[in-house]
């Protein structure tokens, strides 16, 4: 019986922890030619000091997932070698 309390006690943390992330998922595209743009570098910044929260890039048709991101609020910075940053 102490097992399975045990065993309870892990899911219910293990649950109360995935409880508190969330993800971040789209897809880049170039806003002319409506293509996707893969190999792009995916970077999520603190929207308060800009710090460095995760980071990953696109695949082959543009798409990507950032997980495990506590929730709160963030800025979204898609960067490719090919195009230049506008503000």
């Amino acid at each position: 019986m102490r097992k399975l309390y045990f065993l309870l006690f892990i899911l219910a943390v293990n649950y109360s922890v995935q409880a508190q992330k969330g993800a971040v998922k789209g897809v880049a595209f170039d806003t002319l030619s409506k293509n996707p743009v893969a190999d792009a570098t995916i970077t999520i910044l603190q929207k308060k000091d800009s710090s460095l929260v995760s980071f990953g890039m696109t695949d082959g048709s543009g798409r990507f997932t950032i997980d495990a991101l506590p929730v709160g609020e963030y800025r979204l910075l898609i960067t490719h070698v090919a195009y230049h940053n506008s503000t």
